[in-house]
């Protein structure tokens, strides 16, 4: 009987553990929730936790694309990166920026285990910026209708676990003749890979990209860079051009304010073939190189 009691109390005393943690790691989701909120995004969440998981699902939208941009700029580790980054944003006005992004909407289903720290996290996107939405809504154009049905399918799927591992599901977009196909892409904080990436129009020209692996680390403005494609080629009517295995190898090292750098490109064979008539007649319309490399090194 006393060990009954007892194994009770010990029971008790780990339930109201695993309650104090749980509600404790929910609070602090729920602040973060609330911080994106005050920072250009509405968040809505619906709560399903477990003893040892956190779990929600609702809507992100952005509805102030400035203040949602320049969260997530402060954010970022400081870096080149994050300076390059910026620049491209500063191409763009105020204007232009809330005409793309303001009203942009996901789905949302996350989920954290208390003791691992183990996060998945599912977004979905399904609707455009408002301006563009209404025009995907209001257009009798099929390639509108056709991205109207993606976002309401849910098509456009990005998976993201706690170690910044991204998978995005394969997405094909097809409209008179034409085809746009990605598949295959995935990555983490410092890589981004695509197994495939097809444009093929309605003339049967076509752009294939397969196989692109990168991949960037930056310590302390020491960077590493590294980018490869097994297959870049484009096929039209004039010009027929195939790139193998694109190698790019990169190094930056920045040792009191003094920068070196290090960079190797090769591929195995290049071959271009122009059909128009100046090269035809010129004799220029045939090139092939094949097992080439170039060094650039700076000091």
């Amino acid at each position: 009987m006393k060990k009954l009691l007892i194994g009770f109390v010990v029971l008790i005393v780990a339930g109201a553990i695993f309650f104090t943690i749980n509600r404790s790691v929910d609070k602090a989701v729920n602040l973060k929730i609330e911080e994106l909120n005050q920072n250009g995004f509405s968040i809505t969440q619906n709560n399903s936790n477990l003893p040892m998981k956190i779990r929600k699902d609702g809507e992100i939208q952005v509805i102030d694309a400035i203040k949602a941009l320049d969260f997530i700029v402060k954010n970022i580790e400081e870096s080149q990166a994050k300076e390059l980054f910026v620049e491209f944003l500063n191409i763009f006005d105020s204007q232009s920026k809330q005409l793309v992004l303001e009203g942009t909407k996901f789905d949302y289903d996350f989920s954290l285990n208390i003791f691992t720290k183990e996060m998945n996290a599912d977004l979905y996107l399904k609707e455009l910026a408002v301006v563009l939405q209404n025009e995907l809504e209001n257009s009798e154009d099929e390639a509108s209708k056709e991205l109207l049905s993606i976002l309401k399918q849910k098509a456009i799927h990005l998976k993201v676990d706690d170690k910044m591992n991204f998978t995005l599901d394969d997405i094909a977009f097809s409209n008179s003749g034409s085809l746009i196909s990605l598949r295959g892409i995935n990555g983490d904080k410092n890589s981004l890979n695509i197994a495939l990436f097809k444009i093929i129009g309605a003339n049967n020209e076509s752009f294939v990209l397969e196989d692109m692996k990168s991949y960037y680390k930056e310590i302390e403005k020491n960077i590493d860079t590294k980018f490869s494609v097994s297959n870049l080629s484009l096929d039209s009517e004039f010009v027929k051009m195939s790139i193998k295995n694109i190698l790019f190898d990169g190094s930056s090292k920045n040792i009191n304010d003094k920068v070196s750098t290090k960079d190797k490109i090769s591929f195995d064979e290049f071959s271009f073939i122009s059909n128009d008539v100046e090269s035809l007649m010129n004799g220029s319309n045939i090139i092939n190189v094949k097992n080439s490399e170039f060094s650039l090194s700076l000091d």
